[in-house]
């Protein structure tokens, strides 16, 4: 008779823990529903019920969606934070999964949307942080960026290990210098002259069109992709707000320009771009092994702000050594032009 009772009493415990178990899959499943009819509020009432007994990586970011969505940021971050103690691999592929975000919309129609956007803006400030690995070891480099159509640019960067030696990149459209402080020494290139010399460097088609947009531009950073190497994988989250995901194969022609300037030959790079704006957020490079070798990430980003036309002009304090390198620029991208040229064979 106690064998008997203990297994009824055992049978009693396991129908119980699954009926538990049942119970908190219909509380998520209800949490789901509500996520996805725009109740907020009632979501976050039951996935906070919920992790009072199971915390767990899913939930936790689950709850801190929602608060994204009800702008409530600072708690959406720390559920963020808290799920990725409990998890740092967490991936949230599989709760996006769940919930309902754009689907069918084309490369081709998100890109145009995008496009749209972006035309509207005249000039940005934002500020820089690159990760990188040079010869086995990660780089921090910060710094600061502004730019103002048509070609104004100015950019102001330093390694996080020796901020003294900084790096400042100033050009009005028609002169482009790069000075060292440190070094007292300063590159310049005459792109005045390179537009002559090439018949137009940006226009579609032309030498430059290509090598000039494949940086990660804030405003364009698919140009210099092919359109069907570029596909929209989705909408996700970032400090700054909901992204539109991409994910690009670098062309061969992009390649060779690109190995020698990172040091590593790309294969792909992912973009997170502002659903609002159509500002490039963070870029991703990896390389042909798939592991990650660059990241590139914008923030405090300031969208058409006053910017005077002083601060994209220089002139080389006493005492800089002037370097004119468009000369060796110009012969630069008159071998790579030819190299990317089909061989032709002469007819018998």
């Amino acid at each position: 008779m106690r064998i008997y009772m203990r297994i009824i009493s055992a049978f009693i415990l396991v129908l119980a823990f699954f009926s538990f178990c049942m119970a908190d899959d219909t509380s998520l499943e209800k949490a789901y529903s509500l996520y996805n009819q725009g109740k907020m509020e009632s979501t976050i009432k039951i996935l906070k019920d919920y992790i009072k007994d199971h915390p767990d990586p899913k939930s936790l970011y689950f709850l801190g969606y929602a608060y994204y969505k009800t702008k409530k940021m600072d708690l959406a971050m720390r559920y963020f934070d808290e799920a990725y103690l409990i998890d740092p691999n967490f991936s949230p592929q599989a709760l996006k999964e769940k919930l309902k975000e754009p689907k069918g919309l084309s490369e081709d129609k998100v890109i145009k949307d995008i496009e749209s956007k972006v035309r509207k803006i005249k000039s940005y400030s934002a500020d820089i942080i690159i990760t990188s690995e040079m010869m086995g070891q990660m780089m921090l480099t910060e710094g600061e960026l502004l730019f103002k159509k048509p070609d104004s640019m100015r950019m102001e960067m330093f390694l996080k290990m020796h901020p003294e030696q900084k790096t400042i990149i100033v050009s009005d459209g028609q002169t482009t210098w790069t000075y060292m402080p440190a070094m007292k020494m300063a590159h310049k290139i005459d792109i005045a002259r390179m537009e002559k010399e090439f018949g137009g460097l940006h226009k579609p088609g032309g030498i430059f069109e290509q090598h000039s947009k494949e940086s990660g531009d804030i405003l364009n950073p698919l140009q210099g992709f092919n359109k069907g190497s570029i596909k929209f994988t989705g909408v996700d989250f970032t400090t700054q707000g909901e992204a539109l995901t991409f994910e690009a194969t670098y062309p061969d022609k992009m390649l060779e320009p690109r190995s020698e300037q990172w040091g590593f030959t790309p294969s792909k790079a992912m973009f997170w771009i502002s659903k609002d704006s159509g500002v490039t957020l963070k870029m991703d490079v990896f390389n042909r092994e798939g592991i990650k070798m660059m990241s590139q990430e914008y923030k405090n980003i300031k969208l058409n702000p006053q910017i005077a036309d002083s601060a994209f002009t220089f002139v080389p304090p006493e005492g800089t050594q002037v370097m004119d390198l468009t000369d060796s620029t110009i012969d630069m991208m008159k071998s790579m032009t030819n190299h990317e040229e089909p061989n032709k064979t002469a007819a018998p």
